[in-house]
């Protein structure tokens, strides 16, 4: 069993089909910011200079969201922008995505304990160390045990009333805790958690020492048989290092993702939230129809050399790229 990994997409195979055929194609997942505020500081947030209080009222939020029903996503991912759970009625706004038919994936710092696990398919937390002070390093707060509190308190409801969610714990490794990578581990396994993930900084530069214990965990992880599944991010790991390179040109899967801002604005996707070279348009002021034919042009004349090496998409882009090139098909 494995939660990230590009054959998810022959799931869908009329969009693949209409993908290869060049037809319209229709996001899969999309990644709605409920809210820009947060109640930490990470010192490697890609939203950090862009905390506000914007928000989307509950109203528009639930509007979005049914024009994702109406568009045909089936996966909804509440990140930020900000933290999700800091919405003054984000479990309502939760259920009403589960009442319309929506699988639901929640990231989040678990600062406020997030009430809502039997309407979620997944969640994950950023808590990045079991060291409450290099967590107040990395995340700008004293928080520590509220967090893990919240955390334990996640796993005891997910047990005690049999629900299906799946629960992972994320880090995000830097010069602050590379050394606690297999340490880090072993403290998700005894929380009891599905999973552990760890992942780069997206374009960081490590200084050589980091990447000789990063090379060493990865390594000690393909060896091992682990006792809780473990998340590498290897596709990641191997991007950034140059040991794999793009493949493909532009965002070949664009189309199947996508990011709708606090505002109501539709980005290509979450990397260039508020970046208008990205935007097709304004889920609360725009047809569905004018955002999908602006995407088209907005695709046609982005600058794909702005985007981040191991993005959100190029998973999808090497799989939907190797797919394409296919031969001798009817030969397996």
């Amino acid at each position: 069993m494995t939660y990230i990994r590009v054959d998810k997409i022959f799931y869908h195979p009329e969009i693949v089909n209409n993908w290869l055929e060049k037809k319209k194609v229709m996001p899969i997942t999309m990644e709605l910011h409920l809210t820009n505020k947060c109640n930490i500081k990470c010192n490697y947030c890609f939203f950090k200079d862009r905390h506000n209080s914007d928000t989307l009222s509950t109203e528009d939020a639930k509007m979005i969201i049914d024009d994702f029903v109406r568009m045909g996503v089936k996966g909804l991912i509440l990140s930020g922008g900000g933290e999700p759970t800091m919405h003054k009625d984000f479990k309502s706004i939760v259920k009403y995505a589960y009442a319309v038919g929506l699988d639901i994936g929640l990231i989040t710092n678990g600062v406020i304990y997030p009430d809502v696990l039997k309407y979620l398919t997944w969640v994950r937390f950023s808590l990045d160390t079991f060291d409450k002070d290099i967590y107040k390093k990395i995340k700008g707060v004293n928080k520590f045990y509220q967090v893990e509190n919240n955390i334990k308190k996640v796993i005891r409801t997910k047990l005690k009333n049999e629900f299906k969610v799946t629960i992972g714990i994320q880090m995000v490794v830097t010069e602050e805790n590379y050394k606690d990578i297999i340490p880090m581990y072993e403290y998700v396994h005894i929380c009891g958690a599905d999973y552990f993930q760890f992942r780069p900084l997206e374009n960081a530069s490590y200084p050589n020492y980091v990447w000789k214990d990063i090379f060493d965990t990865l390594y000690f992880f393909s060896v091992n048989k682990n006792k809780i599944m473990v998340l590498t991010t290897q596709n990641k790991w191997d991007e950034i290092t140059g040991t794999t390179k793009k493949t493909y040109k532009g965002c070949p899967g664009a189309d199947l993702i996508g990011a709708v801002d606090a505002k109501g604005d539709f980005y290509m996707c979450c990397h260039f939230v508020q970046d208008e070279t990205a935007k097709y348009g304004n889920m609360i002021d725009d047809t569905i129809g004018k955002i999908l034919k602006n995407r088209k042009n907005i695709q046609d004349n982005f600058d794909y050399s702005k985007c981040p090496i191991a993005c959100r998409a190029s998973t999808i882009n090497t799989g939907l790229d190797n797919f394409k090139k296919i031969e001798h098909v009817n030969f397996l």
